[in-house]
């Protein structure tokens, strides 16, 4: 955070301006599908940079369920959600 105030501070003292997106995305994509949500960003004109990235992130995601008792035997490939 220290590094952002410092380069908000360094562009405001040079007369130029900055902005800055943060969002918290926990929760939010646990139910959509990695499909739908680069054609839904793609179809909102996000740079094609950063559809990549996310796709990219999103890829070859698997996951185990395990609790107390149990645990699979194999990690599955996830379509939804981030987790």
């Amino acid at each position: 955070m220290c590094l952002i105030l410092e380069k908000v501070l360094q562009v405001s003292n040079n007369k130029l301006y900055s902005s800055a997106l943060f969002f918290d995305i926990q929760g939010v994509f646990d139910k959509i599908l990695h499909q739908w949500l680069a054609k839904i960003m793609t179809n909102n004109n996000f740079p094609p940079y950063l559809v990549d990235w996310v796709q990219s992130y999103l890829s070859d995601r698997l996951v185990r369920i395990t609790d107390i008792t149990t645990s699979e035997l194999y990690f599955t490939p996830i379509q939804v959600g981030i987790l």
